[in-house]
């Protein structure tokens, strides 16, 4: 009965019963239980419930281990594309990642490299042509001759691509000719050449001399249609494979701009090389979406992945780990860790993934200082929380340790999980899609003034020169991330102690859970002086005290009475000129 409440996603593994320890029954104690179980630091829940359980009732464990099983395996739906899907497929090095590119309307999303085995994950793209869209599948390299440690997962990848296709499009290389592998590709093909549309391209047809040459013919061998030419890198002969392409694909009516939904909230998933971020993405989809191994730099090209997330569209990003500048290669390791980097720079949330067993690295602390500076916001990931040993307060201690190192990530909140369980995951996104919204939040001037100015009064600016700073007017500019303006007198004075006081003063009010906020210190107070009388006209109380006091010319320096004076001097100098002469 025990071995039966083993629910997916949480596979069944042997535990120990935490809350009995030694003096759990035999039974109970090699007893197979959901994943989530074998966690040493479980949710309070967890805890909890352990303690009511009753060590004599092995039936009860069992029904209780089921439903926080059934409680704990939120899996959201996700639909790769809604659109027709075209599959491109082949071997190795054929020029696949180059079409795929072309495709999309020449948007390099590809890697493309002439080393072999470049593209592992599939690539999802959307294209357009004639009015129709539908979505294109860059594939890995079906590799038989010289096969390596990821030659049966790209298969896998490929083999799913193959399932999602209407249309698969087999492409060859004319440079080479039919080769062994290819024969292999077309022998897996005719399994589903009935139920698939199968389109084959010769690549790499610059010229004419290549249509007609005896490695062109050979393809003829394969049995699989007509051989179309075409030419990626030079766009020769694309609109005729665009033309083939939609001939058999059903009719799918573009989505009217006015009936999409808001847009979907980007969570790039990045850190350093094998601390389980593509685990991560593959546990909370509940599926195997994205390669894994042990081997570093597995995950090359940025991995999107759209998921309902609790009604919420949100963009998972599988991201390239980032690794130091010197254990980089010259090619592709350095494109990785770009299109990483530019993979948070796009993002609106970034999941900063740290293995507990190092700690926090120095590396670790480089790509939170790259999140920083895009001002994103962020959560951090203690993965891996499952193969530690450790005493109850240990998170407590563990979290310590990430705040001592990443000072300057200190609103961000620190969950451990456990990839390999699904332990703490569910809450992870959760507190991501949070921060998220954290950044739309807004304070109404009247308000933000004060907070500013109770601010002030509790700790008086700092003084330089025997000036001291006089902080003038408040107001939130902008969100995404919260930007907030600061009117002062003469800005020098302002000093880093004190902008993280007054930021500090302004989260006590609002936490702005994991989200940056920026503080802008401005001197101009003509702009100021309109900008708060503007505020101050739309009718808020509480705000005239705060503006600055407009300074009136002097009586003697207005510029009437001084022309006035100017032509009475004139005038008496004139005729005491013009006595004497008369």
């Amino acid at each position: 009965m025990l071995r039966s409440c083993s629910l997916r996603p949480f596979a069944s593994c042997t535990a120990s019963i935490y809350s009995y320890g030694a003096s759990a029954p035999a039974a109970l104690r090699t007893a197979r239980f959901p994943s989530s179980f074998a966690d040493p630091v479980v949710p309070e829940s967890f805890s909890r419930v352990d303690r009511s359980f009753s060590a004599t009732s092995v039936v009860q464990v069992a029904k209780r281990a089921k439903a926080l099983a059934e409680e704990y395996a939120f899996t959201p739906t996700f639909k790769l594309s809604d659109k027709p899907v075209v599959a491109l497929v082949g071997r190795p090095n054929v020029g696949k990642s180059t079409l795929f590119n072309r495709l999309i309307d020449g948007q390099r999303k590809a890697i493309i490299s002439p080393v072999a085995g470049t593209t592992r994950d599939r690539a999802y793209g959307n294209a357009m042509w004639l009015g129709r869209e539908f979505t294109v599948i860059d594939t890995g390299g079906i590799a038989t001759a010289s096969p390596d440690a990821f030659s049966k997962q790209i298969r896998a990848q490929v083999a799913v691509a193959v399932r999602e296709a209407a249309c698969i499009v087999f492409v060859l290389d004319v440079e080479t000719g039919l080769t062994p592998e290819d024969r292999e590709v077309a022998r897996l093909l005719r399994k589903v050449m009935n139920d698939k549309r199968i389109l084959l391209i010769a690549n790499k047809c610059d010229n004419d001399i290549r249509i007609q040459s005896p490695e062109f013919k050979t393809f003829q061998d394969l049995h699989l249609g007509e051989v179309v030419p075409m030419s990626a890198i030079h766009a020769d002969g694309t609109g005729d494979i665009l033309d083939r392409i939609i001939e058999g694909l059903p009719t799918v009516e573009p989505t009217p701009e006015d009936t999409k939904g808001p847009p979907s909230i980007r969570v790039a998933i990045v850190g350093q090389p094998n601390v389980g971020k593509s685990s991560l993405l593959n546990r909370i989809l509940g599926a195997e979406r994205a390669i894994v191994s042990p081997v570093p730099g597995t995950t090359r090209d940025p991995i999107d992945t759209v998921v309902n997330w609790k009604g919420t569209s949100v963009t998972l990003v599988d991201t390239a780990g980032i690794s130091r500048a010197g254990k980089l290669d010259p090619g592709l390791d350095r494109i990785s860790i770009l299109r990483a980097l530019k993979a948070i720079e796009h993002a609106h949330v970034a999941i900063l993934v740290i293995d507990p067993k190092p700690g926090v690295t120095h590396q670790d602390q480089t790509v939170a200082g790259h999140i920083q500076e895009f001002h994103k916001s962020a959560v951090i990931a203690v993965n891996k929380w499952d193969l530690l040993t450790r005493a109850p307060d240990a998170k407590e201690a563990y979290t310590k340790h990430v705040r001592a190192q990443l000072k300057f990530l200190d609103y961000v909140p620190v969950e451990v999980v456990s990839a390999k369980s699904g332990f703490n995951v569910e809450r992870l996104v959760d507190i991501a899609v949070r921060a998220f919204r954290e950044r739309a939040y807004r304070f109404t001037t009247r308000h933000l003034n004060e907070i500013i100015s109770a601010a002030v009064a509790h700790h008086k600016a700092p003084t330089e020169g025997g000036k001291q700073l006089k902080v003038k007017f408040a107001s939130q500019s902008d969100s995404y991330p919260p930007t907030f303006i600061i009117w002062v007198r003469d800005k020098s004075i302002m000093s880093k102690s004190y902008e993280r006081y007054l930021e500090n003063s302004i989260r006590e009010r609002h936490p702005f859970i994991g989200t940056p906020i920026r503080l802008v210190f401005r001197e101009n107070v003509g702009a100021k002086r309109d900008f708060a009388k503007r505020e101050a006209n739309d009718g808020k109380s509480g705000q005239r005290r705060l503006l600055p006091p407009v300074a009136r010319p002097s009586a003697t320096r207005q510029p009437a009475t001084f022309a006035k004076r100017f032509a009475a001097a004139h005038a008496a100098r004139t005729a005491g000129d013009a006595g004497p002469h008369n």
